[in-house]
């Protein structure tokens, strides 16, 4: 089973810290169907490279074949259920990439407007070959412009690559399966529970409760509580952890450094909680899954 082979800049961080405002890896980790239903405040491309996933949103399931592509707007309920000997390419990029490095103004204003909202998915049968080439060139690209040395360099190319796709998607979306909502409705969330989950985003790792964040965005707690519940389908304190456990998996999977030090790395405060929670989450522990992932 392969690992994760491309690490990002600054592994995790990139998407946290805004450094570099791209996530890119290859992942084969086997995932239970649909009990993992998540949202995250930025966009996420799936490009599936071996067999074949699920993907659930809107409560309607896609089968994804090798060679298929989704892209998921930030603040969609969706979950990805991935069957042995299946793998994907993540892409995970935040809007202000597009902001900085694309130009001319209406194609960024089209470009944030797709990415924004709902989900495109592109099947390899369809045969669109701009889309199908823009993929190729893309796969063998990607890692490169993260080893180049040049930042600002690296950031336009990605964002004139994902520029691309994105409006490609949107030109085609007559033959494509797609959901767009409108602007105003934004996903069917509004504009405070995606700052609420920006916020959670970029402080993962920190020690954050639903108290300090009822505090941040002038809520009462039991008032947050309900809103968050509410508008993510999950209690602030599983979404949190569902998080940890996510950037977990990512580091024992790609890397050697001891449990206790990705424990405490992810926003655990101690070894005992980080395996109960990830047991809970993974049906195994941290160490069950190391062993797993590199045999």
């Amino acid at each position: 089973m392969s690992k994760n082979c491309f690490k990002p800049y600054t592994e995790r961080n990139t998407i946290q810290n805004n450094a570099f405002p791209v996530y890119f890896c290859t992942q084969s980790n086997h995932s239970k169907p649909f009990d993992n239903f998540h949202i995250h405040p930025y966009s996420e491309i799936l490009i599936i490279t071996e067999g074949s996933i699920f993907f659930q949103a809107e409560r309607k399931i896609f089968e994804m074949q090798k060679g298929d592509l989704v892209l998921i707007a930030p603040c969609l309920v969706h979950d990805i259920s991935v069957p042995r000997n299946a793998e994907k390419n993540i892409i995970h990029f935040h809007r202000n990439l597009f902001e900085r490095y694309i130009i001319q103004q209406k194609e960024k204003n089209n470009i944030l407007n797709i990415s924004n909202n709902g989900y495109y998915i592109y099947r390899r049968k369809s045969g669109i070959k701009e889309i199908d080439d823009i993929l190729k060139y893309a796969m063998q690209r990607l890692p490169q412009w993260y080893r180049c040395p040049d930042r600002s360099l690296a950031k336009q190319n990605t964002a004139a690559f994902l520029g691309e796709l994105i409006l490609l998607l949107f030109q085609f979306r007559r033959h494509l399966p797609h959901k767009h909502f409108p602007n105003n409705e934004m996903n069917k969330f509004d504009s405070i529970i995606w700052e609420i989950l920006q916020y959670i985003e970029q402080n993962v790792t920190k020690s954050i409760d639903l108290q300090f964040i009822a505090s941040q965005f002038d809520f009462e707690y039991s008032a947050i509580s309900r809103y968050f519940k509410k508008k993510t389908g999950y209690c602030f304190k599983d979404y949190l952890n569902n998080l940890r456990v996510q950037m977990a998996e990512t580091l024992i999977s790609t890397s050697d450094a001891p449990l206790t030090e990705i424990a405490f790395s992810c926003g655990f405060n101690s070894q005992s909680y980080f395996i109960e929670v990830f047991r809970k989450h993974k049906g195994m522990s941290p160490g069950e899954y190391r062993k797993k992932t590199s045999s």
